[in-house]
């Protein structure tokens, strides 16, 4: 072979190689992101305690969870007082996190994690009116706000047991946790 068809085929090969791994870009717009941090001072309570509580549950009968889907409704709030700073909210709502203890596959119950756990009962967080909270859902964002008349606001909520599965629930335990933060709307 000689050199110079060598030295033409690699120059062939190198011209291909750029043309094939070039591509095309062009800029189409500017996405800008908006958003506030707000020195935002608000005492958060959960049933009048301290804001990591717990909310106890009645003792049901299995029974109770055969029939209906659901049982055991409690009561609880998530309140705030003594919002102050420069961006006082005009209203609050309760945004329940996804973490480690979610069932999407459930309606967005929490996961019995309890040592020795009831079989096929899971804890379903629902608003006050009794539909059901879809927790780490973006859908909680649409819930309405509670105003902060005098700088404060109560936020009413149920906890219940709530039956998965086909198979009939099982006596155990049930005990389950989420992480909430307090969305401010100015």
């Amino acid at each position: 072979m000689n050199k110079k068809y060598a030295m033409t085929v690699l120059g062939a090969l190198a011209a291909a190689t750029m043309a094939l791994s070039s591509s095309a870009q062009a800029s189409d717009g500017v996405i800008t992101f908006n958003g506030k941090v707000v020195d935002q001072t608000c005492n958060v309570a959960v049933n009048g305690g301290p804001a990591t509580s717990t909310v106890t549950l009645p003792t049901v009968a299995t029974g109770l969870l055969v029939n209906s889907q659901t049982a055991g409704d409690t009561d609880f709030t998530v309140a705030v007082s003594g919002c102050t700073g420069a961006a006082r909210p005009a209203a609050v709502r309760t945004f329940f996190e996804a973490g480690p203890t979610l069932d999407t596959a459930n309606d967005y119950t929490l996961l019995n994690t309890a040592g020795t756990p009831a079989k096929n009962v899971r804890v379903q967080l629902a608003y006050a009116d009794g539909s059901g909270l879809k927790v780490g859902d973006s859908s909680q964002h649409s819930a309405t706000a509670v105003a902060t008349d005098s700088g404060g606001a109560t936020m009413h909520y149920i906890a219940r047991y709530y039956k998965v599965g086909s198979g009939a629930p099982g006596a155990g335990d049930v005990t389950s946790s989420v992480t909430y933060s307090i969305e401010y709307v100015l």
